[in-house]
């Protein structure tokens, strides 16, 4: 299988999540870039996203059948360490919010569904505090 789908299937995450960013203000750092080539500033709440394809499997029976391709998209929400918790669980809503069970992003043809979204607990180093956000999706390509 050529690598189109999970292409589209990123395309289609990454532009839910270019939305939010937009929306929100919140820079991002997408998976093998930086944020405009720079380190972010120590006080910038931030986000980091990672793509986590899961096997494939066949819809159907003939070799040309659709496959159902799943993964988790992970976003990671990064505050200052110390800047307190309210302005970290607002990012955290916000990326729930937007990638809510039942959104759809389409691209190319590629419709990718978000299943369930949910949060983990804080990681906390020395400059940064983390959270999170595990996405799981699905496309039928």
């Amino acid at each position: 299988m050529a690598l189109i789908p999970q292409l589209n299937i990123e395309k289609c995450l990454n532009t839910l999540l270019s939305e939010l960013a937009a929306d929100k203000g919140y820079p991002v750092r997408y998976q093998g870039f930086a944020i405009d080539g720079d380190d972010v500033a120590l006080d910038t709440p931030h986000l980091q996203s990672f793509n986590l394809p899961a096997e494939s499997l066949t819809v159907g029976i003939a070799y040309d059948s659709s496959v159902d391709m799943s993964g988790i998209f992970q976003i990671n929400a990064y505050t200052q360490n110390g800047s307190g918790m309210a302005a970290m669980w607002q990012i955290v809503s916000d990326i729930m919010e937007k990638f809510e069970r039942g959104a759809t992003s389409t691209v190319d043809g590629t419709t990718v569904l978000i299943e369930k979204s949910y949060s983990s607990p804080m990681i906390l180093d020395e400059s940064w505090q983390m959270i999170p956000v595990s996405i799981n999706y699905r496309a039928i390509v």
